[in-house]
């Protein structure tokens, strides 16, 4: 099934928060009931206590994972329990499928990405006053902006709920933390508020957490949310039978993108999903969409935002111009002017949708007025300034 148009736009307009879960990063970090029970089979729990915490760990709510995380913790004592859980969790090798799979999350726009994991595969700040305004009060969020173009390409803001690994007072193991967490009002607002105000996409998430189900049960009363609504997030799944998706979207508000595993076997379709979403969203290919068959100009001094453009008009096809001149051109539906000179911008505002751009440190507000006097239809004084004049300019 491919995945809804409806998704890739709220996406591409910074509307979509991504929530990761265990099964994102199964393929480098033990399975949580799987690393319970390799603790409760270790000599330092009595046969006595490692019986009840199988029993515990059979019967696989989150309530009864969490009971048996707090019985193993208090039978080893808090120092052993969070060494054994740093040297299995802090620092996980990463294998080829495990870096693909970040790569593309990093390389899709999202609004921000949260998790529950508390591993080391995602790296991000734990719940607090800054991660909760870079969530509901975001200011360098869209395709265009640095993070989804620079060197490193770091994407979207990382919130890791549930803490990490390495600060053992923060992390949430046990179902004593989880009552803590959950009891904090802010917490629970800020995950009300981006559950009511935002697109959410689940990513290996199980729906198992009773807390988390209570939020959502509660955001559904609120938007009062009915069959045949616009879906409030979509997730992808495992297995989901038709019956299972047609009651996740009447019900759950949840549009299922299923994946057949073929009992358990493959799990490419979950990547193949993270793939179109990616090439769907991804900021050069918004780019090489918007210059698709277009006629730009360059005009003034060399940038990196340049080659930029000639590698979206390069993915967009044989119909894409990209040039360099220092004379106006008719037809062009579009004009970067790289430098300051104010007659040039007449000259060639004259002509067409012109934007100048001037790469600065600390923006000119006259400069910019003068520009604007002299015809330009934008003016931009950094490169995420200039991609986002681009879309306001070309985009359909």
């Amino acid at each position: 099934m491919a995945v809804p148009q409806r998704l890739i736009d709220e996406i591409t307009d910074g509307d979509c928060v991504a929530f990761v879960g265990a099964g994102f990063t199964a393929p480098v970090v033990p399975e949580w009931r799987q690393l319970l029970t390799d603790l409760a089979d270790s000599e330092e729990i009595d046969a006595e206590t490692a019986e009840g915490v199988r029993a515990l760990i059979e019967a696989g709510s989150n309530r009864d994972l969490g009971a048996a995380a707090q019985t193993i913790r208090d039978e080893m004592g808090e120092e052993r329990f969070f060494a054994i859980m740093q040297e299995r969790l802090a620092d996980p090798p990463l294998n080829d499928p495990m870096r693909r799979r970040l790569a593309l999350l990093h390389g899709i726009p999202f609004r921000a990405i949260l998790t529950t994991n508390f591993d080391g595969v995602l790296e991000g700040e734990a719940p607090n006053r800054e991660a909760y305004l870079r969530v509901l009060r975001p200011e360098h969020h869209r395709w265009w902006d640095r993070r989804f173009w620079d060197e490193e390409r770091r994407g979207a803001a990382v919130v890791k709920l549930h803490g990490t690994v390495e600060k053992p007072d923060q992390v949430v193991f046990t179902h004593r933390d989880y009552r803590r967490l959950y009891a904090s009002p802010a917490y629970s607002t800020f995950l009300r508020s981006v559950m009511a105000s935002t697109t959410v996409l689940y990513l290996g998430f199980s729906f198992s957490d009773a807390y988390l189900n209570e939020l959502r049960s509660e955001i559904l009363a609120l938007l009062d949310h009915r069959g045949g609504d616009v879906p409030v997030a979509y997730a992808i799944v495992n297995d989901a039978s038709p019956a299972e998706m047609r009651y996740s979207a009447a019900h759950e508000g949840i549009h299922v993108l299923p994946v057949d595993t073929k009992g358990g076997s493959d799990y490419s379709g979950f990547d193949a999903y993270l793939a179109e979403i990616h090439d769907r969203t991804n900021p050069r290919q918004i780019l090489a969409r918007l210059v698709d068959g277009r006629r730009i100009v360059w005009v003034g001094e060399d940038h990196p935002g340049f080659r930029f453009l000639r590698e979206a008009a390069g993915s967009a096809g044989g119909t894409t111009s990209i040039e360099t001149l220092d004379e106006p051109v008719e037809h062009a539906d579009l004009t970067v002017i790289h430098h300051s000179d104010t007659r040039l911008i007449a000259r060639f505002a004259a002509e067409g949708s012109v934007v100048v751009f001037i790469d600065a440190k600390t923006p000119s507000a006259q400069r910019r007025l003068e520009a604007i006097r002299r015809g330009a239809g934008g003016y931009a004084a950094d490169w995420p300034e200039l991609l986002q004049e681009v879309h306001r300019i070309l985009r359909p």
